[in-house]
């Protein structure tokens, strides 16, 4: 009995060492990551131009009319015109205001001396003088420009005279006369404009020179010009393009 339970023992090992295998376990294949990187696509572009004509403008300024006592553009002035007798002589020199002037005008009085009729209408000098006195020609060189001209007096005749073509506003008629330490009492007499009276007037400054910058037929182009108005009165005139 004891072998046949040994034999039924070992029968069930050897049957448990001869059954059929089992199946193995699936195997599972991992694939690894692989990183890729982003791509990235340039297009290269070319650059455009635009090119956009613009038609040429000219624009033209009218400079407007000359001044009429210059006949220069830009210097018009509606302004009443101031026309100073002053001295020339030696003594009274240096002259204020002179640079201002539009025109002069010398005459000649006694004695071979010389004296101005300054002519002002596009700037009023702050200061005109030596002022000196009137003469017998004065009222027909200011005729023309229907204007105010200051003096130091004169022949009443002459005043009178002088009173039917301008407005005389000599010394002792309007404010604004004074007398100038460091020179000589008789070339002393100088007048400050900013005294001068407010005048009605709503007339217009004639023209009373025709400008022309071509050289006369026969002349010469002078930038200096020298006159002898008397044995005591040698005059030389410099024309300064910058003034």
């Amino acid at each position: 009995m004891r072998i046949r339970a040994l034999s039924l023992i070992l029968c069930l090992v050897a049957a448990s060492c001869s059954g059929a295998a089992a199946a193995p376990d699936p195997v599972t294949l991992t694939t690894p990551s692989v990183l890729v990187p982003d791509s990235t696509t340039t297009t290269a572009v070319p650059p455009t131009t635009t090119t956009t004509t613009v038609p040429a403008t000219t624009t033209t300024i009218d400079p407007g009319p000359p001044a009429p006592l210059t006949g220069l553009t830009g210097d018009v002035s509606d302004q009443r015109v101031l026309i100073a007798k002053l001295s020339n002589a030696a003594k009274g020199r240096p002259q204020a205001g002179i640079n201002e002037a539009d025109l002069v005008m010398e005459i000649l009085v006694e004695g071979g001396v010389g004296r101005w009729l300054a002519v002002f209408q596009t700037t009023y000098p702050a200061t005109v003088g030596p002022v000196r006195s009137l003469r017998e020609v004065d009222p027909r060189l200011v005729a023309p420009f229907d204007a105010r001209v200051l003096s130091s007096g004169g022949q009443w005749s002459i005043r009178v005279a002088l009173g039917e073509v301008a407005v005389d506003e000599g010394d002792g008629r309007i404010d604004g006369y004074r007398r100038e330490s460091g020179r000589e009492y008789v070339y002393s007499l100088m007048y400050d404009t900013e005294n001068l009276p407010e005048v009605e007037w709503d007339g217009e400054v004639a023209p009373v020179l025709d400008f022309d910058i071509s050289t006369p037929a026969g002349g010469d182009d002078a930038t200096e010009i020298e006159v002898r108005m008397s044995a005591r009165n040698d005059l030389t005139w410099t024309f300064d393009h910058g003034r």
